[in-house]
């Protein structure tokens, strides 16, 4: 079949559209891939944000508990020796890792018991009514005769904290307050188990305010997978932000997708390079056959016998033309394939003579 330029132009266009094909198809499965391990670190993600909503919950709750139980005792008991109390409130903070104090005021609002007393000394004789923040959570647990707890507020001992109010009624009359004080950074960091190694970045934000932050690395890359978890939680706004930590990313994301995408490209240009030599070759093989034919053609109508030899005595051809036969009686195979040699044909007087000619010739 003859070849136009129209089709040698395709031809030459064949790998690269090849290669493009399978360039596209392992980019749109690159993006497939990309797009299930997103979504499935977005899931990890959220059920993580879930589970630290459920740690604080349960965690406050549990300290809540906590001070609830050692204010009915008070109620119970009509009054508490402070001996007694200052037991019960150190086996809490004992039993509750993450307590900055627990603290007794009377009806008047001024802090009385602190256990422990040491590192929280700026509380002792507090006036609650001096500490309008405060002195709102305090009435209100007054008002409704259960915990109230303040917004984020800077603790007269230092950091932001959080402070929970439990009203005390002896005989229905307000006997004063049982309060639980929590450095947020050190109780949060208690309550969610967080470490160095930590899985996930987590950020709490109180009523707007950031009061606590993991010391966990977050890469750039991980921004994606930002998950936040909004909740209601005594009276408090709530924001738990999730984000995979570095080394947690590094170890549960799977790469398949550049693996593939990668894998792809390599393919596409493996191919188009074969398909590319296949055609080469293709060509070249047929110019091969035309060259041939035309060097045919072109040797059956010489006058004459065209030749190739080996530069030896006894001239051993590697090529004759079909004139050979007419020449020396002896067909194209049998010189070909060194039947007869050359030499048998050359008067044995000549010869000698011949080869030191030819030699002469060619040095």
């Amino acid at each position: 079949m003859p070849v136009t330029p129209e089709r040698d132009r395709r031809l030459h266009l064949l790998p690269w559209i090849v290669g493009l094909a399978i360039a596209a198809f392992a980019l749109a499965g690159w993006v497939a891939l990309n797009k299930q391990e997103n979504a499935r670190m977005i899931e990890l993600t959220k059920v993580e944000a879930e589970q630290t909503e459920k740690l604080i919950r349960r965690d406050l709750n549990q300290r809540i508990n906590s001070l609830q139980r050692l204010a009915d005792r008070w109620q119970f008991n009509t009054s508490t020796e402070r001996s007694k109390w200052e037991a019960d409130a150190g086996h809490y903070i004992v039993d509750h890792p993450g307590f900055q104090a627990i603290e007794w005021a009377d009806h008047t609002f001024r802090v009385h018991w602190i256990m422990p007393l040491e590192g929280n000394l700026a509380a002792r004789d507090l006036d609650i009514t001096s500490r309008p923040v405060a002195l709102i959570a305090a009435n209100k647990a007054r008002a409704q005769r259960s915990a109230a707890l303040t917004p984020p507020i800077e603790l007269v001992q230092g950091h932001m904290g959080l402070i929970a109010y439990l009203p005390v009624f002896l005989n229905d009359d307000f006997g004063g307050l049982i309060i639980g004080v929590f450095r947020l950074q050190t109780w949060l960091q208690t309550a969610l188990m967080q470490d160095e190694m930590a899985p996930y970045h987590t950020s709490v934000s109180i009523n707007d305010q950031t009061v606590y932050r993991s010391k966990t690395g977050t890469p750039d890359e991980a921004d994606a997978w930002i998950i936040e978890k909004r909740f209601s939680f005594y009276g408090l706004n709530w924001v738990v932000t999730t984000q995979p930590a570095e080394h947690y990313l590094s170890a549960i994301y799977s790469r398949s997708s550049n693996i593939v995408l990668i894998f792809g490209l390599l393919m596409s240009a493996l191919v188009g390079w074969v398909v590319h030599t296949a055609i080469s070759a293709r060509r070249q093989a047929r110019e091969l056959s035309f060259n041939s034919h035309r060097l045919s053609t072109l040797l059956s109508n010489l006058p004459g016998m065209a030749y190739r030899c080996i530069n030896q005595p006894s001239w051993p051809f590697v090529f004759v033309s079909e004139a050979c036969l007419e020449l020396s009686g002896y067909s194209k195979s049998e010189l070909e394939q060194q039947q007869v040699l050359w030499n048998d044909l050359i008067h044995i007087d000549d010869r000698e003579r011949i080869w030191r000619s030819v030699q002469d010739a060619l040095g």
